[in-house]
């Protein structure tokens, strides 16, 4: 007979390894400053903070309260540090792994969970947690390249989560691609919205490619190393290619709607000056008659 499913209370009891005395938390927010587009440092970057900075880092907290933050704003993270030797941050990493593993991870990303082990640094990453483990010569760097490294998986995922919730909507209007009545006309300020949509969405892409896609570093640093890895394991370029392909689809789809319904408004307008000369020449010509009339009546 195979082994019962943890229930729910059993899963709260797991334990969790020990927090070293080193141990650091934090509650990360990671967005543009002002919702302005920022001086985005690329993929493998040690360099957190530049003169337009896009990451704010809140106030340190406690390990308490660190434990019960269970759900997050967008756009923030929790952040534990350890300062560690390597073989006692590789140990206490298997052992926090092995809890996490006893746990069901909510489906938040396409990946739910990486672990990198090398150069004496271990980092977990889950979409809204990450974990550095490693000596005091090595943390600050590998914090920084994870932490870059995430916010780039977060807006990809923010992108996929827009464009794949938007397919209802262009379904809807994929037939006005083919044909475009006197019915569709309420439906051209949502159409041109939507197309912004989708425009926005190709820009924000297309700028952050070059940042996810970079050259190798020769030779490799720390910071180059982690930046591959996650690229690797939160398959960020194949992501990118899926999200290029779907906003041709979008694309395509929205730019003949556009045509169809430029060349409907073209043709009605014509149509309706040709009724406005038609009624001037009848009313011209009945006019006409009247005047000729008056003067047969009066001769």
């Amino acid at each position: 007979m195979g082994n019962a499913p943890p229930t729910d209370r059993q899963l709260a009891e797991t334990p969790l390894p020990n927090w070293p005395e080193s141990s650091q938390f934090w509650l990360v927010r990671l967005e543009p400053i002002a919702n302005q587009e920022p001086a985005l440092p690329p993929l493998g970057s040690e360099v957190l903070v530049q003169t337009t900075t896009f990451v704010t880092i809140g106030t340190q907290v406690s390990r308490d309260v660190y434990q019960q933050t269970t759900t997050l704003p967008q756009n923030h993270l929790r952040l534990a540090v350890l300062t560690e030797s390597a073989s006692e941050a590789a140990e206490w990493m298997d052992q926090f792994q092995q809890h996490l593993n006893r746990r069901q991870s909510p489906a938040t990303s396409t990946v739910s969970s990486v672990l990198l082990s090398f150069s004496g640094v271990s980092l977990l990453w889950q979409p809204e947690q990450l974990v550095v483990v490693g000596p005091a010569d090595r943390v600050a760097i590998a914090r920084n390249a994870a932490l870059i490294a995430h916010y780039y998986e977060m807006q990809v995922r923010q992108l996929e989560s827009n464009i794949d919730q938007a397919w209802e909507q262009t379904q809807k209007d994929a037939p006005l691609a083919f044909e475009f009545g006197e019915r569709a006309i309420g439906r051209l300020k949502n159409l041109s919205h939507q197309f912004q949509e989708v425009l926005s969405w190709r820009t924000r892409l297309v700028r952050l490619t070059p940042q996810i896609l970079v050259p190798h570093v020769h030779p490799p640093t720390l910071a180059s190393q982690i930046g591959e890895r996650f690229r690797e394991r939160l398959r960020l370029e194949e992501r990118l290619d899926h999200l290029d392909g779907k906003l041709d689809a979008q694309e395509r789809v929205y730019e003949l709607c556009g045509n169809r319904a430029s060349e409907y408004m073209v043709a009605r307008t014509g149509h309706q000056l040709e009724w406005i000369i038609i009624l001037l020449l009848l009313a011209q010509t009945v006019m006409w008659i009247i005047e000729m009339l008056s003067n047969s009546s009066g001769q």
